[in-house]
């Protein structure tokens, strides 16, 4: 009996073990239009902006690491442990900490000339934003989750990097409060690579080259126009005293006009010419005034 319960659980292990080395083997051979390469830069673009946020705001060297890691590898490592890939690319493929061990260095020592280099930098990470989503997207499709499950996995992997980095420096995340659109510039691009690869079938390449000029166009338009997000606002008062409370106005009768008379039944009187209008009148000696009533008898 022990020894069938140990077969048994030898193929198990064996079975998810290779499910899970053919799903990370499925997902990262997906076809695409961007070289390979594309996905480290977007880390490296990540990693240099969390390297340069942290030296800014005065961390030590090991903040400076640890900050640019989780800002450049957060959102691919979040997509993997979501889709319970096993280890992480972001682990087995040592290139992706190397890249950002570099780029805490460049930011810790070149912050400043990091904020010089803002145009250049924001273009950069609008790139990365669009890969990001697209990749997020792509995988979440490959093991055949719901279009909604996709979109959000492909939006926590563009942004994911950027809520880690702020809940780790110890603040609200950027994307959550009022400011330039981030996050729903990821949410629009995830949702169009999904529309695009499940309703209209085109190659999964061409989608992704798409919605990294959609995601681009967005980021920098938003930059240059200033295009903010604007916080919570409650129309509670609004809608109760419109609607719930509304007071209600009494019911008077209606009112009824009197009818007009013919002019044919109007009668009219007139006076005679002769008659005097600044002539006395005399009372007659046998009518009697009310003021006599009024007399004292005694």
């Amino acid at each position: 009996m022990g020894s069938l319960l140990s077969t048994v659980d030898t193929s198990l292990t064996h079975a998810v073990s290779t499910t899970h080395v053919h799903m990370a083997t499925t997902i990262d051979v997906l076809p695409t239009a961007l070289p390979g390469w594309t996905q480290l830069a977007a880390v490296g673009v990540g990693a240099i902006s969390g390297a340069a946020f942290a030296a800014r705001r005065g961390f030590d060297v090991v903040g400076v690491l640890v900050l640019s890691v989780a800002t450049g590898l957060g959102g691919l490592l979040l997509r993997d442990t979501l889709l319970q890939r096993g280890t992480s690319i972001v682990i087995t493929d040592g290139r992706y900490l190397i890249i950002a061990a570099l780029a805490a260095v460049i930011g810790f020592f070149f912050a400043g000339l990091v904020d010089r280099l803002e145009p250049v930098v924001v273009v950069l990470d609008a790139l990365a934003l669009g890969f990001l989503a697209a990749a997020g997207a792509n995988a979440a499709l490959a093991i055949q989750l719901p279009p909604v499950a996709a979109v959000f996995i492909g939006a926590a992997t563009a942004a994911g990097g950027l809520v880690l980095r702020d809940l780790l420096a110890g603040i609200a995340p950027a994307i959550m409060r009022p400011g330039v659109l981030i996050a729903a510039a990821a949410f629009i691009g995830a949702l169009v690579f999904t529309l695009l690869v499940v309703y209209t079938g085109i190659p999964r390449g061409q989608a992704q080259v798409i919605v990294v000029v959609v995601v681009f166009a967005i980021r920098v338009l938003a930059v240059r126009l200033q295009w903010r997000t604007r916080p919570a606002r409650d129309l509670t008062d609004r809608i109760w005293d419109r609607w719930l409370v509304k007071p209600k106005k009494p019911v008077l009768p209606p009112i009824l006009e009197p009818e007009p008379i013919p002019p044919s039944s109007v009668s009219t009187f007139s006076l005679p010419p002769d008659w005097d209008d600044t002539a006395t009148f005399t009372r007659p000696p046998h009518w009697r005034s009310n003021d006599d009533d009024e007399r004292d008898p005694s």
